[in-house]
C-alpha cells in the first residue's frame, strides 16, 4: 500500500511539475495523500515514542521545504507540517489535554500547509475511528465533499481512502523500511526540481 502511495505520488508530481496539462496523472497522484494520512495515523497508534516520531516528522518538514517551494513555486508549508499537526492533534484528544486542540487547529489557518485543515483532519480520522472502517470511511468522505467545493480533484482521493481502509492485510508485503518515505519525499523533491532546472538551461 505504502508502495502504490509513493508511485501515485511520484506521477502527481510528475504531472504538476511537467505535464500540467495531462489530468490523468493528477487523478492517479489523488491516491497517494489519504494511504499516507493513514499510514502517519497507524504510526502513532504503532510508535513507542510520540515524541521522537513528531520530531522525525518536524524534521522531514524543514528539510524538505526549500525543495517543496522551489520545485511548485508555492508560499506554503509542505505535506510533512500537515502530518505533524495531525498528530499533535492525535495527541491532545488521545492524552486528553483539550486545551491544546484549539491551538492545534488553528495552525493550518495561520500558516498556510499542503491540504490545511482538510489534511488534519482526515489524519485524526484515521485514528478517531480507527475501530469502525465504515465510520471512518463515511467521515473520509464527508471531508473530501467539503474540500471539494476548492479542489474539482478532491472526489478521487475517495479511492485512495477505501484503499487505505480496505488494504487485504494477507497480500504480500514488500518491505520498505521504516524510514524510506522520510529520505523518498525529501530524494524525489530535490530530483525532480535538479531534472527542472537542467531541462530549463538546456
Amino acid at each position: 500500500m505504502k508502495l502504490i502511495a509513493v508511485i501515485a505520488m511520484v506521477v502527481d508530481h510528475l504531472g504538476a511539475v511537467f505535464f500540467p496539462g495531462l489530468l490523468l496523472l493528477r487523478v492517479i497522484g489523488r491516491l497517494a495523500f489519504p494511504i499516507f494520512a493513514f499510514g502517519v495515523a497507524e504510526g502513532y497508534h504503532y510508535t513507542s515514542n510520540i515524541g521522537k516520531y513528531m520530531v522525525k516528522m518536524a524534521l522531514l518538514g524543514i528539510f524538505s521545504q526549500l525543495p517543496y517551494m522551489f520545485l511548485f513555486l508555492i508560499n506554503g508549508l509542505n505535506i510533512a507540517f500537515t502530518f505533524l499537526v495531525g498528530l499533535g492533534l492525535i495527541w491532545a484528544v488521545d492524552k486528553r489535554k483539550y486545551w491544546y486542540v484549539a491551538p492545534i487547529l488553528a495552525l493550518p489557518f495561520l500558516f498556510k500547509m499542503d491540504y490545511g485543515i482538510f489534511g488534519v483532519l482526515l489524519v485524526f480520522s484515521f485514528h478517531f475511528f480507527r475501530e469502525n472502517k465504515i465510520r471512518a470511511s463515511l467521515v473520509s468522505i464527508g471531508l473530501l465533499s467539503i474540500f471539494a467545493v476548492r479542489e474539482v480533484l478532491a472526489p478521487f482521493h475517495l479511492f485512495g481512502v477505501l484503499l487505505a481502509q480496505y488494504w487485504p492485510e494477507r497480500l504480500a508485503r514488500i518491505n520498505l523500511g521504516k524510514g524510506f518515505f522520510y529520505w523518498f519525499y525529501f530524494a524525489h523533491l530535490v530530483i525532480l526540481l535538479a531534472v527542472r532546472q537542467i531541462m530549463l538551461n538546456l
